[in-house]
């Protein structure tokens, strides 16, 4: 494939992978679709709690992750080999991982079917410490064009001491987590067995429509930022950067929320690829709006230089904050619909009834109590 094809293919495809993460709202293309693409995005630090790997195909119905890959990343210096594990649609470093400052890794990820892929060298760079993070409350926070409407939530706010002997490069991301009080919901069917069993016809007449199933322990609704935020020191350099918004945690439900800050020390090269991921999130007008630039990455073809990969392999630092946001006290309305409960009752279903269910270990989901969480 020639580069210039490849640079195409990149503009297309990487908006394909933004609808597979749900940044962009679909349209009806006017292009013609590549199917079959692989996808391999992936960052590790010196938490292995952030780090992750995807590995996935495009196809006309979307992004299908791969199982069954092999996934390891290499220490360059000292050769070791770090196997990570599958687990929910990704791959993670096992929790004995270590990372230093000044550390090269590369990615290696091997298919099924033998096909291999690796990454050019990543250094791990020097982070920067959080000297003080803010959440700030507006009504009117984003403009969603699915309702047509500003919807509400708090802004992250960040200050930091810019180091002034390096040019430097930040990158953000936030896991959120509040209470979670119903852990299952039924539609034609209850709970049992650890599953949605169906209604045959006849239970069906006597049945609800659905049946909604409280968490038995407490639990934790896990979100993640839905914007892509950058910072390159060119304009201050060595500076104190002060109250610098680096992220929007929308009003999904008003309860509490526990919110974990983790900024990246990126180095230059991931730095313009996640500026030029920024720009197609920021500046989409659907399929038919131009991309700002092709989101080339650093991942290729082991064994076929004409196979285009879309995605990158980062290897960087990261410091964490939490950030304990009390919004019991917003009048504006949540953006979720708030859920009918709806329980079984005698003569609707077989004794004994049942209205909960377990808190399952999920990407989105936890019964584990976050660090930070504060009971109200």
């Amino acid at each position: 494939m020639t580069k210039s094809r490849k640079k195409k293919y990149a503009q297309v495809l990487c908006l394909g992978f933004l609808l597979s993460l749900g940044c962009v709202d679909p349209v009806e293309p006017e292009f013609d679709f590549k199917s079959g693409v692989i996808f391999v995005e992936g960052l590790i630090s010196n938490d292995p709690k952030t780090s992750i790997v995807r590995v996935s195909q495009n196809s006309m119905r979307g992004n299908a992750f791969i199982r069954s890959a092999t996934v390891s990343v290499r220490n360059t210096d000292t050769n070791a080999v770090t196997e990570l594990f599958e687990d929910n649609g990704r791959y993670l470093l096992p929790e004995d991982f270590t990372a230093a400052v000044g550390d090269t890794f590369e990615l290696t990820v091997t298919l099924p079917d033998g096909r291999q892929y690796q990454s050019l060298p990543e250094e791990i760079r020097d982070s920067v410490p959080i000297l003080d993070i803010e959440a700030r409350y507006d009504p009117e926070l984003v403009f969603r064009e699915a309702s047509e409407s500003f919807v509400p939530g708090h802004t992250l706010h960040v200050s930091f001491e810019d180091p002034e002997e390096d040019n430097n490069y930040y990158f953000w991301r936030f896991t959120s987590f509040e209470n979670l009080s119903f852990c299952q919901r039924c539609f034609d069917g209850i709970f049992r067995n650890g599953a949605c069993q169906n209604n045959s016809l006849s239970e069906s007449e006597i049945r609800k429509s659905f049946y909604t199933y409280r968490c038995e322990t407490p639990c934790w609704r896990i979100r993640f930022n839905e914007s892509v935020e950058t910072f390159a020191d060119e304009f201050s350099n060595g500076s104190l950067i002060e109250q610098l918004p680096v992220g929007n945690v929308l009003l999904y439900t008003k309860e509490d929320i526990l919110v974990q800050l983790q900024q990246y020390a990126l180095s230059e090269s991931a730095y313009r690829y996640y500026q030029v991921f920024k720009d197609i999130v920021d500046n989409n007008g659907g399929f038919n709006a131009p991309p700002p630039a092709a989101l080339i990455g650093n991942m290729f073809a082991v064994h076929d230089e004409n196979e285009f990969v879309i995605g990158r392999f980062t290897a960087t630092s990261v410091v964490s904050r939490y950030l304990f946001i009390d919004r019991t006290t917003i009048s504006e309305s949540q953006i979720e619909e708030r859920i009918m409960v709806q329980n079984e009752e005698f003569g609707e279903v077989p004794l004994p009834t049942r209205n909960t269910a377990p808190c399952e270990e999920l990407p989105n989901r936890t019964g584990v109590r976050p660090t930070g969480w504060i009971n109200n």
